[in-house]
């Protein structure tokens, strides 16, 4: 069973996948990995995840990833991921979160 999963700092092309079958991760890195955006609407189904990081997406705008089911987020990094629009509120209401 995968639980983390790190591709950062590649030189991967296309889309982010579809993480519809990684719904036991608990760690994912995709940092520098010159996969494109947007961050598909499928990562709302992570709800085990404690570490978060995105960085670096090639492509259009997004709006902020729907990420409020996922109460064991600890660490969130969304940079330079080409997001529009606001940080939504219920960010505050995860209480395990430390480092956004």
């Amino acid at each position: 069973m995968l639980t983390e999963l790190s591709l950062s700092s590649n030189n991967f092309t296309g889309k982010l996948p579809n993480f519809r079958s990684w719904t036991n991760l608990t760690r994912l890195e995709l940092e520098g990995s010159g996969f494109e955006g947007p961050i598909p609407p499928s990562i709302s189904i992570l709800k085990n995840l404690r570490d978060l990081r995105i960085s670096d997406l090639n492509g259009g705008a997004s709006e902020f990833p729907l990420l409020k089911d996922m109460r064991s987020l600890m660490y969130l990094t969304l940079r330079s991921c080409n997001i529009t629009g606001s940080i939504p509120n219920y960010l505050a209401d995860i209480g395990s979160l430390h480092t956004m």
